[in-house]
């Protein structure tokens, strides 16, 4: 079996494998280099790392061959001869390009094998990826860290919580929610865990492990009580010895099932306030979360989100962020400027005080649905950051979403910009991105993408789509409307949804020529869902409207036809894998030995996306979905209850009850998120056909 890019080559290209040979190239001072060069249907990939000859790949395969490489991409197809290049040479100057944020193992990763991670890190390596988080199989060292402090397996896996949920455990944010964690799924990740590591270090990355952060079972010792939304969690004293003697096995165990990394991930309070503000204190905790990284690691480096600077400005003050970042040595810190794209903090904070970071950007919260993305904002503020006379030891730039598989241009976008001496011209980008998304020139697709860089990717206020009235929880209390979740940046469109249509209808123009590639399908349902989601927030508006003036017919109108719109949309989400509950949780379920196990991995995948923490949650809907059996089985039914109780009172001429139908909506939910119907794994009906009838009832004229 090939290693390292040999061992890439040949996954992801085949027996084409055998037309590509590699080479090394000298390192640069800081960051990465790789040459191609193409001739008599043989392509040479020279690069400075492994990770830079995988980057060779993804040039020569985009910008010679025209052949789409995104992360959805599910196929790599070369031309059957491959087609010569003068030698082209690229750099980038980003010594660390990071990914991943602790979330994503939650949103996104958490019921993922050994396959689906094996592509995850190729697509990676070709992306550029040099410094991912790798956290999977950090339950065993918890565990066995637990051991040696005297508690009992069983109360450990208590405290671990549920496979859905591991991530906000490893934060400090719950603790004991949504599990025991069964013993074979610790086994079996810390396998899988010791696989990504190992693969990940074969292409040249240099993995993040984790490090103790100061979160502890509070029936270990006494401590500080933390509170996120409706949990708690016990931090140790972190002046106290116990604190530093308990890092100490923490990075031991970790060093003897993973191996030493360098890189160690940290974060003692992502979105809570520490138990002191003194700067004194924060110093202290700052040093006591740092001392046994360098005692078991002397070369370590601590990897610290700057997350809570932001979303807890009110706490971490000037004086405060000073502080916390000067008491540890500048060689071994290091800082992600998580959110640099809509709230860039190293401007705020003199570069972090002189501590090497990377400029970071999140673009996606929880996985909730909507096309958003600002690439040039991405440009300008890479570009600024880079060439800034204040930008102090900028180090380079990451992605930090909470979920992946939204916005594919948005990602390839942000790829290319490591690599390009000046940032490319955005609209000649996004035409050549529809070409090789589609195999071929087609100009109404390349239009369609130049409507969509003018709406959908052109946000400059808000740093995530509107939040999607399909996934919000029903109220019946003041003007009717929904819930909506916790989500920084959220706003209305700074776009006209007539201007979106107009995408939606150059797109399906380009069907005829364009629907034989697989991720047009894709793209036509993400427009199409886009232009509904807006629409449903009409509807729902609507309805409410009538119902407040007390006109039953056209309630029941208003509410026929937003409900109508619901089963439109879950019948075209039906037509893409990609838009599937039922993966979801077969994956939840296929992380069980027995029954009891798998009823208990897909109660985690469906509360997570739902209800997220106990009835009642504020973190409801948070990570809702735009997913075929989502839509249908859960939020349809949420917003038939809402149109049911708004029907009724008008025709009883009494007044909404809140208590009674939130009660009511809430043994719903709770129902769903026990319940055990199967829903389809596999796509059914045609992507073009649905969208036509859709665009024919749905489109702003």
């Amino acid at each position: 079996m090939p290693h390292g890019i040999a061992g890439l080559l040949r996954r992801v290209l085949g027996a084409r494998a055998a037309e590509f040979t590699t080479a090394p190239l000298p390192a640069p001072e800081s960051g990465d280099v790789f040459e191609v060069a193409a001739e008599g249907g043989r392509v040479e990939l020279r690069g400075s790392s492994p990770v830079a000859q995988a980057c060779a790949l993804r040039w020569y395969l985009t910008r010679v061959c025209g052949t789409d490489l995104s992360w959805d991409t599910a196929v790599v197809e070369p031309p059957d001869r491959l087609p010569s290049t003068a030698p082209v040479r690229r750099g980038t100057g980003f010594a660390h390009r990071t990914h991943f944020n602790y979330c994503t193992f939650s949103y996104t990763t958490a019921f993922w094998d050994w396959r689906r991670w094996e592509r995850q890190i190729d697509w990676m390596a070709m992306h550029g990826v040099t410094t991912p988080l790798a956290l999977t199989g950090q339950e065993a060292v918890w565990q066995a860290v637990l051991r040696g402090l005297g508690m009992a397996d069983d109360a450990t896996r208590d405290f671990l919580g549920g496979s859905g949920y591991l991530p906000f455990t490893w934060m400090g944010c719950t603790e004991h929610w949504g599990g025991p964690l069964p013993q074979p799924f610790i086994d079996a990740r810390a396998d899988l865990g010791r696989r990504i590591i190992e693969r990940e270090r074969e292409l040249g990355m240099s993995p993040v492990l984790q490090a103790f952060a100061g979160h502890l079972p509070e029936q270990l010792g006494a401590g500080h009580r933390m509170r996120w939304f409706e949990f708690s969690s016990t931090l140790l004293d972190p002046l106290s010895a116990e604190f530093r003697a308990v890092g100490a096995r923490f990075m031991a165990e970790q060093t003897r099932r993973f191996g030493s990394g360098n890189l160690y991930a940290a974060d003692p309070f992502i979105e809570m306030v520490p138990p002191d503000g003194s700067p004194e204190a924060l110093a202290a905790i700052a040093r006591a979360v740092h001392e046994p990284m360098v005692a078991a690691d002397p070369g370590a480096v601590w990897l610290l989100q700057s997350w809570p600077f932001a979303y807890k400005g009110g706490f971490w003050t000037a004086e405060r962020i000073r502080a916390f970042l000067t008491a540890v040595p500048d060689e071994h810190l290091l800082v992600q400027d998580l959110w640099a794209e809509q709230r860039p903090l190293w401007k705020e904070t003199a570069a972090f005080h002189g501590k090497p970071w990377v400029w970071c950007m999140l673009h996606n919260f929880g996985g909730r649905p909507g096309m958003h993305g600002k690439p040039a904002a991405v440009a300008a503020g890479l570009a600024e950051a880079a060439g800034s006379p204040d930008r102090g030891r900028f180090r380079g730039a990451g992605l930090t979403m909470e979920a992946e598989g939204a916005d594919p241009a948005v990602y390839a976008h942000f790829a290319d910009l490591l690599w390009e001496p000046e940032p490319p011209d955005l609209p000649e980008w996004f035409r050549g991105f529809a070409r090789r998304r589609y195999g071929r020139p087609v100009r109404a697709a390349e239009d369609a993408w130049g409507r969509l860089l003018a709406t959908v990717y052109a946000a400059e206020r808000t740093g995530s789509p509107q939040n999607s009235a399909v996934v919000a929880r029903p109220r019946v209390t003041g003007d009717l409307s929904p819930a909506e979740p916790p989500h920084p940046g959220s706003g209305p469109p700074e776009w006209e949804p007539a201007d979106l249509v107009d995408a939606w209808r150059l797109l399906l123009d380009a069907a005829p020529e364009a629907a034989g590639a697989d991720r047009y399908g894709r793209d036509l349902a993400d427009v199409t869902a886009q232009v509904l989601a807006v629409r449903a927030r009409e509807l729902r508006a609507e309805t409410a409207d009538a119902f407040r003036s007390g006109d039953p017919a056209a309630t029941d109108k208003s509410a026929a036809a937003f409900l109508g719109l619901l089963g439109d949309l879950g019948e075209l989400l039906a037509t893409r894998r990609e838009f599937l509950l039922g993966p979801w949780l077969a994956d939840a379920r296929a992380q069980g030995t027995t029954e009891a196990e798998r009823r208990l991995h897909e109660w985690n995948a469906r509360r997570l996306i739902t209800v997220w923490g106990r009835a009642g949650s504020r973190l409801h809907d948070y990570s809702g979905r735009h997913w075929s059996g989502l839509v249908e089985g859960y939020h349809l039914p949420r917003w038939r209850l809402w149109t049911q109780a708004l029907a009724a009172s008008l025709a009883h001429g009494t007044p909404l009850d809140p208590e009674a139908f939130d009660a009511e909506l809430t043994a719903f939910e709770e129902g769903w998120c026990r319940g055990g119907e199967r829903y389809a794994t596999e796509p059914r009906g045609d992507t073009v056909a649905v969208a036509r009838r859709l665009f024919a009832a749905y489109a702003y004229r």
